[in-house]
């Protein structure tokens, strides 16, 4: 019989068990458990499981208490109990602040978020990327990685001195006064060890152009490669990348893209046989027929009753929206308020207060 491999998605833990060939597949549902005890919104949950040591699990969230950074949550018992970096439950190393006003943060920007995770192949080292930016001039924004060493009881994380992973061409890139951003990261681990992470480039203020870009490290994410952007011409508005790499250490890189003119949803995939250094020209492989459409509001095209859409804000959330407690809600409510208001009157989405936090903040709150 295989051992049970256990999932989360952040407050519903899942157990699934695979039996023997010769025996029906069989799922078993647990209780949910609550990962973050938190009381604001999270979204956006990645997990990893360690693969030398099944037990360890990682996963992270947007988390808008006070720290405006990113949630991080272990499991050393196959998912059954969590906790967080002592104390409170986020990724140390992001931003200026704790969820204490009178304790300063290890950071230094003013919020973070779009967290990715993974583990290195021997299990002994944690990965944990986190969006930083911030509202203030000139408007940095930044990947981060984390480092954590993985024990028995659960994972160390740096403090300080963590691995920048967006910041090499020092022409504009990486900061937000314009607009631009990286977005939409994930990260994938193979198995030597080689680091990938990819994300979309937004550029903002001066078009819809958003490629995608590949960062690697063969040393254990203590630094990175120049980015590799993948895609050019009319292959635009990208988002949404995901890598796998097959047993010969080639990588695959998939993500969706929205037609010029509106014309739909497609997917694309290309390839690396050299660990990341180059890319093949990206083939078109799927595209979605009648896709569901949630944002802009104008466009939401499925009759019948309540819909829910992943990412958005619960309605705990939202009633504390109203509510100035906490620096992270106060934001959260200036940036989302205004352009949701806006959008759902059919209006064309606005700057709010010419920050790329603001921007890139909004629009993960819809988006999610």
């Amino acid at each position: 019989m295989n051992p049970t491999i256990r999932l989360l998605a952040v407050l519903v833990l899942c157990a699934v068990a695979a039996v023997g060939a010769r025996s029906a597949a069989a799922t078993t549902i647990g209780a949910p458990v609550n990962v973050t005890r938190d009381d604001t919104s999270q979204n956006e949950t990645p997990l990893a499981v360690d693969p030398a040591h099944p037990n360890i699990l990682l996963s992270g969230s947007n988390d808008w208490q006070y720290n405006d950074g990113c949630g991080m949550y272990v499991s050393a018992d196959g998912g059954a109990s969590w906790t967080g970096a002592l104390p409170e439950g986020y990724l140390p190393g992001v931003t200026k602040f704790t969820n204490n006003p009178d304790v300063p943060g290890t950071g230094a920007y003013e919020v973070g978020g779009d967290p990715v995770v993974a583990f290195s192949p021997d299990g002994t080292t944690a990965y944990f990327v986190c969006q930083a930016f911030n509202f203030s001039p000139p408007y940095q924004a930044q990947l981060l990685l984390n480092r954590g060493t993985v024990s028995s009881t659960g994972i160390t994380w740096q403090t300080t001195g963590l691995t920048s992973i967006s910041t090499w061409n020092g022409k504009g890139k990486t900061k937000g006064g314009n607009g631009q951003f990286p977005d939409h990261e994930s990260i994938h681990v193979d198995a030597s060890g080689r680091i990938y992470v990819t994300w979309a480039q937004f550029d903002g203020l001066q078009g819809t152009h958003s490629p995608v870009l590949v960062a690697t490290s063969t040393n254990g994410g203590q630094s990175f490669s120049a980015p590799v952007k993948v895609t050019s011409g009319n292959i635009r508005n990208n988002q949404d990348q995901r890598i796998v790499t097959a047993p010969n250490g080639d990588a695959y890189l998939t993500f969706d893209n929205g037609l010029q003119g509106g014309k739909g949803t497609v997917f694309y995939v290309s390839k690396s046989t050299n660990g990341g250094t180059t890319w093949s020209t990206p083939i078109q492989f799927a595209s979605l027929v009648n896709p569901v459409c949630i944002f802009p509001t104008y466009c939401f095209n499925l009759s019948g009753g309540q819909f829910r859409a992943g990412g958005h804000v619960s309605v705990a959330g939202v009633r504390q929206l109203t509510q100035p407690v906490g620096r992270g809600l106060r934001r959260h409510r200036r940036v989302v308020r205004p352009d949701v208001r806006d959008l759902g009157v059919g209006e064309r989405p606005h700057a709010l207060d010419g920050s790329a936090g603001a921007r890139r903040r909004a629009g993960r709150s819809v988006h999610g």
